[in-house]
């Protein structure tokens, strides 16, 4: 178990989160609920933590578009969630995720931690249309530091 595993485990796993996660799990079965927290490697967040009731087959980037408007970070940085040490991709669903990884409160803890951005702007000439004018085009190159 890892540095963070066990803040969340000891920190996180009171006795009110147990019963309030049993009284919501007999209301709504199949719903996943859900604390999202900062980081303990984030010194200071606008967000320490939220607790939602979320449907199952919410997507990791759907829940991105709900946590991100209370959160404040500059535009060439990027927020990551993380369960259990492992960066959570936002293809990935609430409802499999909550399977492998929920504790025993019945809540599903995601970490979020913000990563700067490198962007990179490429410029390359290429034809187009068969014409003799080359067509200057711009691709953006992203690095996660």
């Amino acid at each position: 178990m890892g540095r963070h595993m066990a803040f969340l485990s000891s920190v996180l796993c009171t006795k009110r989160n147990i019963s309030e996660g049993k009284k919501n799990r007999k209301k709504c079965p199949d719903w996943v609920l859900v604390i999202v927290e900062k980081s303990p490697q984030i010194p200071k967040g606008d967000l320490d933590e939220k607790k939602d009731l979320e449907p199952p087959g919410l997507t990791i980037g759907q829940l991105y578009f709900s946590i991100q408007k209370p959160i404040h970070f500059r535009a060439e940085n990027a927020l990551v969630f993380s369960v259990n040490n492992f960066t959570v991709p936002t293809s990935a669903i609430v409802g499999q995720i909550r399977q492998e990884h929920h504790e025993k409160d019945f809540f599903l803890h995601i970490a979020y931690s913000v990563k700067w951005l490198s962007v990179k702007w490429g410029f390359h000439c290429s034809k187009r249309g068969g014409g003799d004018t080359p067509f200057l085009t711009s691709t953006p190159s992203f690095r996660v530091r």
